[in-house]
């Protein structure tokens, strides 16, 4: 990898590179993190070189931290639930209506039926139409499902990336 400021980077920094290629960064956050951390310099194109050379390795990492996520059970809804029922009946032994109120309205607001969110498109006139409306409705709500899911555990593996990238420095 060819470098602006002819040094070369450490075995450290293209790790480094690796996980942020790995975590999904856009390569203009990139370049600005390895400046900024390393003081380093990259070109666009080398890094997009980089990143398909490496593209193997990027990829195991990926999946480390994809299974990682999948193994913290926050990340999943029904624990979740269930630690805010623990939480509720706390509350409600100790008589603290107010904060069981708060935990059950995080309950409802996590459980509750939304609008589907690939059902939905704005046309010119910043009108919604259904680009599903020829569909049977489980199919669509099926598909909603497996759209929120996909949202969810992407979310999860951003904060589960984090985490592990402070667990790593």
């Amino acid at each position: 990898m060819k470098i602006k400021n002819s040094h070369k980077l450490s075995h450290h920094e293209q790790h480094q590179i690796k996980q942020w290629l790995a975590e999904d960064w856009g390569i203009s956050e990139i370049l600005k993190r390895l400046k900024e951390d390393f003081g380093k310099e990259v070109s666009q194109p080398a890094l997009s070189y980089y990143s398909h050379f490496y593209a193997k390795e990027i990829q195991i990492i990926r999946d480390k931290i994809n299974t990682e996520v999948e193994n913290v059970p926050i990340s999943q809804k029904v624990v979740r639930q269930r630690r805010r029922e623990e939480i509720l009946k706390r509350y409600m032994s100790k008589g603290e209506l107010e904060k069981a109120r708060e935990v059950l309205n995080e309950a409802a607001k996590e459980m509750e039926v939304k609008t589907p969110l690939i059902s939905m498109q704005q046309n010119n006139n910043n009108q919604e139409t259904n680009i599903f409306e020829n569909l049977p409705k489980e199919e669509v709500s099926e598909i909603d499902e497996l759209f929120r899911a996909i949202i969810e555990r992407s979310h999860a593996k951003k904060l589960g990336a984090l985490e592990f990238a402070a667990q790593s420095n």
